[in-house]
């Protein structure tokens, strides 16, 4: 079950590599923020918002962070409105 695994961690594949520690919940918002961008370009913006909720929903168990995130975004369907929260979130 590593895939399930890599997607609530994202930096488990490097951390079973080279052993390092886990990445804290500041490195990886760069990473939230990239994947939202990239799916905004990628497909129909309005289709971005409920795939990024979804890896919220899964890295909440990991994250406490992608929990409070994940609440703040929950019934925001505009991909604008969503990407302002991203940008607001960042530490």
């Amino acid at each position: 079950m590593i895939g399930r695994g890599a997607i609530i961690r994202p930096d488990l594949m490097h951390r079973i590599k080279t052993g390092d520690e886990a990445m804290l919940w500041p490195a990886l918002q760069g990473w939230v923020i990239d994947y939202y961008e990239q799916l905004v370009a990628r497909m129909d913006p309005r289709h971005a918002p409920g795939m990024l909720k979804k890896w919220l929903g899964m890295m909440r168990t990991a994250y406490p962070e992608a929990e409070t995130l994940h609440r703040r975004m929950r019934t925001e369907h505009d991909p604008i409105v969503v990407g302002k929260i991203l940008a607001s979130s960042q530490s």
